[in-house]
């Protein structure tokens, strides 16, 4: 129970979703996996792949497998035990999907933009991710923005250099990056 529980905390993945992927379905490279008939309301069949943290990734890696799951459980079973363990602790008011909206605030703490975060938790708009999202003010971590050069040295290929004239006479003037939006641009 308790990798079953971190993992939920680590991977934002549903109740339902936790015995679901296959051993054969992750991908030790790309730290990817899949779950199979993922909740949504248009489509019963969905399977989409999905990113693994570093911590979620070293509780699948961990596991015995004797079958082709990575948790070989019901997911009632899951709920069960989470049940009975809430009540072992007294903690009536928590429900295992509320592991579901930590590991999202989590993430957007650790810095993953709301663009990133889908590819981990599977939110399928930014609406369904925003009420996942319970960040404190405090949480908040003011960030510098890079300089032209930073953005540049980063990544050669997304951006390039453009020049913005800063006086109406062009003699001031900043370098900027320049993400690439059309294949035509140099």
């Amino acid at each position: 129970m308790r990798d079953i529980t971190w993992f939920a905390i680590n991977s934002a993945r549903r109740q339902s979703e936790i015995p679901d992927p296959l051993i054969a379905d992750n991908d030790l490279k790309t730290r990817t996996g899949i779950v199979r008939n993922l909740k949504d309301p248009a489509d019963k069949e969905l399977f989409r792949r999905f990113k693994s943290s570093d911590e979620a990734w070293k509780i699948v890696c961990r596991q015995e497998h004797n079958e082709d799951r990575i948790f070989p459980h019901e997911p009632r079973t899951t709920g069960a035990a989470f049940t009975r363990a809430r009540r072992i602790l007294e903690t009536e008011g928590l429900h295992f999907h509320d592991l579901r909206h930590e590991a999202t605030s989590r993430l957007l703490e650790a810095g993953y933009s709301i663009v990133e975060i889908p590819q981990l938790t599977l939110h399928d708009s930014w609406g369904t991710l925003n009420r996942y999202t319970h960040l404190r003010p405090e949480s908040v971590v003011i960030r510098e923005p890079m300089n032209a050069g930073a953005l540049l040295a980063a990544g050669t290929k997304r951006f390039h250099q453009v020049s913005v004239p800063l006086s109406f006479d062009g003699a001031d003037q900043i370098a900027l990056p320049v993400q690439r939006l059309h294949k035509s641009w140099p």
